[in-house]
């Protein structure tokens, strides 16, 4: 015999459908009630005569009695079926809509978590399989006619199958092909997104009467913080009104992770042969003690040392090793720590540009204005110096590719022209370092106008140059050695810095801007040097002058400007101002996930073939535009970590390697607790692999209404025993 079907709009609602039919039985105190009543051969007998006038002066209470004893009865064992059949509703006005549509076909929206914590293995499988897996299940087992759109919950997020898909099968392929970002994930552009796709839905496909949205996600804190809060809380709230919001939690509550945070080069530059630190920071994220952690570090994805490390839980322990490069040219280091659940963050990487030496191109507007920087950046001639100084006049600035050199110094040059000052920011702006020294030539109004934006878009001057101070005696103040420039002077205070001695000086008027500091000052008060970034350069403006050779003319005897350069104090003083200029020459070349990659060629060559080759291996194309006399590139397919090629073609022909770093944000497992979630979005924590969607649906509530059903019999047994009794002892 063939099993009864039950509509199919029952389905959804109880875990056991075939034990409804159970509730047949509530026919039968219906049928006993009405056989009770058949007719019976009456025989006249004189004694019930005062019998039947009795109960006809009180059949209408007798009647409601034996109808309440009846409902009461035929509830009883409705309600004893509706409970054997397992109900698995929410008790929400989601029910009702529900219940009002039975009819009609589902909307899913699945959005899964791509956040590279979702990496973690968790019993030897992946959280991301684990939610591909529950994803195909819930699709494959959907009943024919929903549809289906697909949220990958990243940052930003991406939408995988925008409008709803009627075939399974189609929906299975998109899932087979999702891939894990290295990435965090942006909860507030999912959820914009989703509600975008449903608004999109409703109107286009009518056909789809129900809304159902899946989160799969491990509930990390990084991403899902944000829906505890008022803001994102109450769009979650609103949104579970307009549909059934169910979140399948596939986290861990104990998971323990360690990473790689950060990875230092101590040195501001790298010259072949001169030895260079590396520093990284290893943090233990869990509960327990990480004892005897081993930590390797590589050049070139060669093991060059090993060290082992102990990571308190919670904390974070430094390591560093020193190396000296042999050969210029690109290269890799990487600090690596041992496999634990996730290993993507178990590595960081920095892609170093190794110089033979560095270049610095002094510009003398006056015989002797830069010989005292070439000093102290070289102070001797020799086969492979670290740093190359070579001194020019101010033609240079027109006649020299200033794109060989890594910092130029501007030492007394009276003014700019147009092109020269053109010349200089667009040198500035592709990374390249600037360090200005005024002095008795300069002329602040050409100054102002050419190098600091007056009328122009093209701003150097990280200050406006004012008048000439008054004659004096000056000395530095530096305030606490805050600036990278004088920070290496703390505890050094007799190397002369603050004896230095300052006769004339401009005032500077730093310009009001975030990016523009001032690093040292004069005792007067008024700034000495004021430093500031121009897009991946920088530029410095010292005060004062940078030799002897400046004099103040008005005093009776020929003054210097100052003393500075004779000074033991000036030699590392202009190095720091030389390191820091040049911080930027090679940014770019180390960055997180998600951030693009850029870099720029002194030249227009737009016709260069540029190929990107990302850590898997895929080489994609990628176009050169044109900006000025130069031309760059970007590319912002950043979203796995690893390390990514740029390869030239001819005439150019070289190869750059840049390093893309997870943000370790994301490495911390701690998570939400969902009773912090909002009411509205149901959470799931236990799922078997082949869980279907309508037995996921209200299993936050199953428990609760199943103990209702049962307390309702319970009491409707305790009436209909004490009605009997009641009833039966009023008319006797």
């Amino acid at each position: 015999m063939a099993p009864i079907a039950l509509p199919t709009a029952f389905l959804p609602f109880f875990g056991s459908a075939g034990m409804l039919l159970l509730g047949l039985a509530a026919a039968v105190p219906i049928v006993i009630h009405l056989w009770s009543r058949r007719k019976y051969n009456e025989v006249a007998w004189a004694a019930m005569e005062y019998l039947l006038a009795a109960l006809r002066k009180h059949s209408r209470r007798i009647q409601f009695e034996q109808l309440l004893l009846l409902a009461v009865r035929v509830a009883i064992l409705l309600l004893l079926a509706f409970a054997l059949a397992d109900a698995s509703c929410s008790l929400s006005p989601r029910l009702a809509r529900s219940l009002a549509m039975a009819g009609g076909t589902t909307h899913h929206v699945i959005v899964i978590d791509g956040s590279y914590s979702m990496q973690s293995r968790d019993e030897e499988q992946e959280r991301f399989a684990r939610a591909k897996q529950l994803a195909t299940s819930l699709v494959t087992n959907s009943p024919q006619g929903d549809g289906f759109t697909l949220v990958l919950l990243a940052d930003p997020p991406r939408t995988i199958i925008s409008a709803p898909a009627y075939d399974p099968a189609d929906a299975v392929d998109e899932m087979n092909e999702l891939v894990c970002l290295d990435g965090g994930g942006d909860l507030a552009a999912t959820l914009a997104e989703v509600e975008k796709m449903l608004a999109t839905s409703r109107k286009e496909h009518p056909r789809l009467t129900r809304d159902r949205v899946y989160f799969l996600s491990d509930l990390g804190r990084t991403t899902w913080a944000a829906a505890t809060t008022d803001a994102l809380g109450g769009r979650l709230a609103t949104l579970g009104q307009e549909a059934t919001l169910l979140l399948l939690d596939l986290g861990q509550p104990d998971a323990d992770n360690a990473a790689v945070t950060s990875l230092t080069q101590l040195e501001p530059y790298v010259v072949a042969g001169r030895e260079v630190t590396y520093q990284a920071q290893v943090k233990n994220f869990g509960r327990q003690d990480r004892v005897r952690q081993a930590v390797q570090f590589l050049v070139d994805d060669r093991r060059v040392a090993e060290d082992l490390i102990d990571v308190a839980a919670g904390d974070e322990t430094p390591v560093a090793f020193p190396y000296r490069f042999e050969n210029a040219g690109d290269h890799v280091v990487e600090f690596r720590i041992s496999d634990d659940r996730l290993a993507v963050d178990n590595h960081r990487r920095q892609s170093v540009p190794v110089a033979e030496s560095l270049k610095v191109l002094g510009i003398a507007g006056k015989p002797g204005a830069a010989r005292y920087v070439a000093w102290s950046l070289q102070p001797r001639e020799g086969t492979a110096p670290v740093i190359r100084a070579e001194v020019a006049s101010e033609s240079a600035l027109l006649e020299r590719e200033l794109s060989r050199y890594d910092c130029v110094f501007l030492c007394n040059v009276g003014r700019f022209g147009r092109d020269e000052a053109g010349v200089l920011y667009r040198y500035v702006k592709g990374g390249g370092g600037l360090v200005i020294f005024l002095g008795d030539q300069v002329i602040p109004e050409s100054y102002n106008q050419q190098l600091g934006g007056e009328g122009t878009a093209d701003r150097l001057l990280p200050a406006r140059i004012g008048e000439l101070a008054d004659p004096g005696s000056y000395r530095f103040d530096p305030r606490d050695y805050r600036h990278p420039i004088v920070s290496p002077f703390r505890g050094f205070e007799r190397t002369g810095l603050l004896s230095t001695p300052v006769w004339r000086y401009f005032k500077l008027e730093p310009l009001p801007e975030s990016r523009v500091e001032t690093a040292l000052w004069f005792d007067s008060g008024d700034p000495a040097i004021v430093e500031a970034a121009v897009e991946r350069g920088r530029c410095v403006l010292v005060a004062t002058a940078a030799s002897d050779a400046s004099v103040d003319p008005s005093a009776e005897a020929p003054l210097p400007w100052t003393a500075m350069s004779a000074w033991h104090s000036f030699p590392p003083l202009v190095h720091e101002m030389l390191s820091l200029s040049i911080a930027g020459r090679f940014a770019g070349r180390t960055v997180l996930v998600g951030e693009p990659l850029t870099a720029v060629l002194r030249a227009s060559a737009a016709d260069v073939p540029l190929e990107i080759v990302d850590p898997s291996g895929e080489r994609r194309r990628v176009r050169m535009a044109i900006d000025g006399d130069d031309s760059h590139w970007v590319f912002n397919d950043t979203f796995q970590s690893g390390i990514y090629r740029a390869a030239y073609g001819p005439p150019v022909q070289k190869e750059q390697r840049f390093a893309v770093n997870v943000d370790t944000a994301e490495s911390d497992l701690s998570r939400v607790d969902p009773d912090l979630l909002p009411n509205e979005l149901l959470v799931e924590t236990q799922i078997a692999a082949d869980t279907s969607p309508t037995s996921m649906l209200g299993t936050r509530d199953e428990g609760r209404l199943f103990r209702m059903v049962l307390i309702a019999l319970m009491i409707l047994l305790f009436c209909e025993t004490f009605l009997a009794w009641f009833f039966g002892s009023s008319s006797a």
